[in-house]
């Protein structure tokens, strides 16, 4: 061999070489761009993990805020005109509605719980349609609705025209709560979520008690034209048409599409979500997951927990200035008042919405979580309906609170069981080899509709 020919298997082997160490920078590159993006994803079960660099720190408070901002401020603000439309008929009771209507004590308990009659048909539907619906245009829509029955609602003449409208506005917020619940899932992790579910819990309870103060302030109104309870029906629907116009240009749809975030961002968000989910991540859209949800008890143990909610809950918030105002010898514009401490007693408790992102950590796969809000919810929504039954008997209502407390004790005794039961199932699971999880897997002819029944998924307890 010549000497040209060794300097050229030299060269090659150089070159080659060089070759090798450009690869191998390249795989390290791409595994440190992973790295950081599942460390900022939160990996909350590890203890031990600090971040070496405060600019990193910088960049992941950044980032959270960014997707708050874009995310939270409008369903907040949704919630809170959400109630006002909701709780404005128990106010207008002392407003003069009954009477200029005509109306039996009976029938206007029959329109309270008329109002739940859409959220039986619909939750289960319409949930499903929203998964595959534009979250920013259909959310928009509901809002809007809002704004245009609540205002319409002051121009009925009587008991039929007042039932239609409560029908109606009934309609068009029935799968508002389901759907809500599940928009926050695609974005936040389920130990993340609580806290946004709760957020929204406190505006709730706060809008309660504003709708008193508000109330007060109408009941001072002139009534030459319009009686209190029609310029409620105004006052408390305006809002909605304004949040309408500012959320069909604000909220973002998904973390995929997100234009407020940037390409590492987006990528960030889902793969985040997707380690929250671990091997029960799912995104796909098939009916046979419909299905699975239909036939799986959790869903139904769920649902109970939930009616129970409805009817002690429901049925306090729609006969509070009622109740109020047969406590004592005051007007009814002081009743009206007197119903805000109450609600700000209860901005403090967080059980609702523990309870919400309860069941929606516990359901993995989107369309298994969106499914699963909708029987829930129409589950929840019968409960709500009985609940604008049980206090008949004024002006003490001492029959309706001891419904009240009877079904409250019943639903603790079913979330501990349930708490149980999930402890269990997780030890199980704990315990399993390899070989019991292969088999367990075998069952199922599809894996990607295993969802939460995946033996490597542990329920939030």
């Amino acid at each position: 061999m010549n000497i040209s020919s060794k300097d050229n298997v030299v060269k090659e082997k150089q070159i080659g070489s060089s070759q090798e160490e450009q690869r191998q920078d390249v795989d390290q590159q791409q595994q440190q761009e992973k790295d950081e993006t599942i460390s900022l994803g939160f990996r909350d079960n590890d203890n031990s993990f600090t971040y070496e660099a405060e600019e990193k720190v910088r960049r992941i408070i950044r980032y959270f805020s960014k997707v708050d901002f874009h995310v939270l401020p409008v369903l907040l603000l949704a919630e809170l005109v959400a109630r006002y439309g909701h709780l404005v008929v128990s106010n207008a009771k002392l407003g003069g509605l009954l009477e200029d209507l005509n109306m039996t004590e009976s029938q206007y308990r029959w329109a309270l719980s008329a109002y739940y009659f859409a959220f039986v048909i619909l939750n289960i539907p319409i949930t499903i349609l929203f998964r595959r619906w534009k979250p920013s245009i259909f959310m928009t829509l509901l809002i809007f609705s809002w704004g245009v029955l609540g205002m319409s609602t002051a121009a009925t003449k009587d008991f039929p025209g007042f039932l239609i409208c409560r029908i109606m506005f009934g309609t068009t917020e029935a799968v508002y709560s389901p759907i809500q619940k599940y928009y926050i899932s695609l974005w936040y992790k389920r130990n993340e979520y609580a806290q946004r579910q709760g957020f929204t819990a406190v505006v709730t309870t706060l809008g309660g008690a504003s709708v008193g103060l508000i109330a007060f302030g109408v009941s001072h109104m002139p009534t030459n034209r319009l009686n209190t309870w029609q310029w409620m029906c105004i006052i408390f629907g305006a809002p909605s048409i304004l949040l309408a116009c500012i959320a069909l240009f604000h909220i973002p749809d998904k973390p995929e599409t997100a234009k407020f975030l940037t390409k590492n961002e987006r990528q960030i968000e889902t793969e985040r979500i997707k380690l929250d989910q671990g091997a029960a991540h799912d995104q796909t859209w098939s009916w046979s997951q419909v299905q699975t949800v239909l036939t799986d008890w959790k869903a139904y143990y769920f649902a109970i927990i939930y009616c129970l909610t409805g009817i002690s809950g429901s049925g306090v918030k729609l006969a509070l200035p009622s109740i109020i105002d047969g406590m004592g010898d005051w007007s009814p514009d002081v009743s009206q008042a007197l119903t805000t401490p109450p609600y700000i007693l209860a901005s403090i408790r967080v059980d609702n919405s523990i309870r919400s992102a309860w069941y929606t950590s516990n359901f993995c796969g989107l369309t298994r979580r969106a499914v699963a809000s909708g029987v829930i919810y129409t589950i929840h929504a019968i409960g709500n309906a009985l609940g604008g039954q049980i206090y008949f008997d004024p002006p003490n209502y001492r029959k309706g609170h001891t419904i009240a407390i009877c079904v409250v004790i019943l639903q603790s005794i079913m979330i501990l069981g349930l708490r149980i039961i999930f402890k269990r199932i997780n030890k199980k699971r704990d315990k399993m080899t390899v070989e019991e999880k292969e088999r367990y897997l075998a069952k199922y002819n599809n894996p990607g509709h295993i969802g939460d029944r995946h033996p490597d998924f542990r329920y939030a307890l």
